[in-house]
């Protein structure tokens, strides 16, 4: 595994976020879970559908979704429309992850706000980096 980065003051006091994670392939929930770990984040619960993902969102409150974008039973675009009609989880912020370097990607929810990209394959700098960026309320203003 890589080398650790430094620690980044932003996220701090941000490790205990409760972290939903969405890949309906396991070895990549695995990996991406397993950076999370590695940057302090441990309060992560896994979904393998949007289906699963949804109703986790409906019983329980998230501060940050991690999501492929796509999904086995969905598209994340679609995925983020329905959680965000949830008064709960309307503001969360949602990290997409995706080998997909298409356009139709990035344009499909280029309108939603607090959604933000990383394409694969990332390492843990880059995972560090996007997460400021999703939980860092001065970077979303």
């Amino acid at each position: 595994m890589a080398e650790r980065p430094a620690e980044d003051p932003r996220l701090a006091e941000k490790k205990g976020v409760r972290i939903l994670l969405i890949d309906d392939v396991p070895s990549a929930r695995k990996v991406v879970r397993k950076l999370l770990g590695f940057l302090g984040f441990e309060n992560v619960v896994e979904a393998a559908s949007g289906a699963e993902a949804l109703s986790l969102s409906q019983a329980d409150s998230f501060e940050l979704i991690v999501s492929d974008f796509h999904l086995s039973d969905m598209g994340a675009d679609g995925l983020i429309t329905k959680i965000r009609e949830s008064e709960s989880m309307g503001t969360v912020p949602v990290l997409i992850v995706t080998g997909d370097t298409a356009a139709k990607v990035y344009h499909s929810v280029s309108g939603e706000e607090n959604v933000l990209y990383m394409w694969k394959p990332f390492g843990v700098k880059d995972l560090q980096d996007k997460l400021v960026a999703a939980l860092s309320p001065e970077v979303l203003d």
